[in-house]
């Protein structure tokens, strides 16, 4: 088969592998139809992670599945059939998953997840076959009439975006939202979600005039453009930090949040960063920080998706072929690109 694979900075490529099996009574195997370019993945392809190559990109999917295990054929799921596949397997038993955890799995090595450097070698959603662990909890079915192309950011990016407003949005409605920006894609489903789960003021702050033309039509009250200030003066209960800037991101977070309100992050960072914690310390600030849990959360989303609660094509760009794939990883375009088969 093909696998996509990332083999060292600047240097993304199609490569034969060998065909996955299935290992386990619990496994499937999909073919992806529809997988995405996560933001993390433009930093992959450009070398900036610490990651080191060679390993198969990609963990954001819609694919249909091909075979079952015994184990997984008896929770419901049959060939044929279209799945959303989140970015990292996930037992569904252990005392994690049971908490609604799932990006932490007891079963899964720390930081395993397709499409990365991982103790686990679990394949790329770019690549023709994929073997998934525990399929039963692993995959998530899609709503009948939702396009995979639509859903495949769920598998991660979107998913993100969700859990870091909607547990504040659910005790708070009406909050005011303060989304710190320098994602290609991340920050625009924030905004897309906050406005969807009913938030307020919706202010969002970016150095890129486009992405701040973007997140206006896909719901931000108001936006500013520029470079990231100490303090966003306002009143907002909750501050997402998607700025991917270690030190002035979860700064200015810190300091714009209201006291006793939450700062959520969801930049990836590869080392430590420091907070102003004397600051948050002193004003009571709530710091929620993680991997998100998709298992839990995507099926939420994809009823979202698929009632027309939210609708992600102004920020995707899409369809394209998976054949200019290697090329879109090193000079993507402005939206997250959607690879369709």
């Amino acid at each position: 088969m093909r696998s996509l694979q990332y083999t060292r900075p600047g240097l993304v490529e199609w490569v034969v592998a060998p065909d996955p099996a299935l290992r386990d009574s619990g496994d499937a195997l999909v073919r992806p139809v529809a997988s995405a370019m996560c933001d993390l993945d433009r930093r992959i392809a450009a070398g900036t992670t610490g990651f080191t190559g060679p390993f198969p990109i990609g963990h954001e999917a819609v694919a249909r599945i091909d075979e079952l295990g015994d184990d997984a054929t008896s929770s419901g799921l049959y060939p044929g059939q279209l799945v959303l596949v989140p970015l990292n397997p996930a037992c569904g038993t252990c005392a994690q998953c049971q908490a609604g955890r799932s990006g932490t799995c007891a079963s899964v090595p720390s930081g395993g997840a397709f499409g990365v450097a991982s103790p686990a070698a679990y394949g790329g959603l770019f690549d023709d076959a994929v073997r998934v662990p525990f399929a039963a909890h692993s995959l998530l079915p899609l709503p009948p009439g939702l396009a995979p192309w639509l859903a495949a950011a769920a598998a991660d990016s979107m998913t993100d975006a969700y859990r870091l407003v909607a547990p504040t949005l659910a005790a708070q409605p009406d909050a005011s939202v303060l989304v710190l920006n320098g994602t290609p894609t991340l920050g625009l489903f924030v905004v897309m979600f906050a406005r969807a789960l009913g938030a307020g003021e919706i202010l969002f702050c970016d150095r890129d005039p486009a992405r701040a033309r973007r997140a206006r039509s896909v719901g931000a009250s108001k936006v500013r453009v520029g470079e990231l200030p100490d303090v966003v003066d306002g009143h907002f209960q909750l501050v997402v930090d998607c700025s991917g800037q270690p030190e002035a991101g979860s700064a200015c977070a810190v300091r714009s949040v209201v006291p006793g309100g939450i700062c959520a992050f969801g930049s990836v960072y590869f080392g430590d960063i420091s907070l102003p914690y004397r600051d948050a310390y002193y004003r009571g600030v709530e710091l929620r920080i993680g991997r998100p849990h998709v298992q839990p959360n995507a099926p939420t989303v994809l009823r979202m998706l698929a009632e027309g609660a939210v609708d992600p094509s102004p920020v995707l760009t899409a369809p394209l072929a998976y054949e200019d794939a290697p090329r879109l990883m090193l000079d993507p375009p402005a939206g997250k690109a959607v690879f369709v088969r």
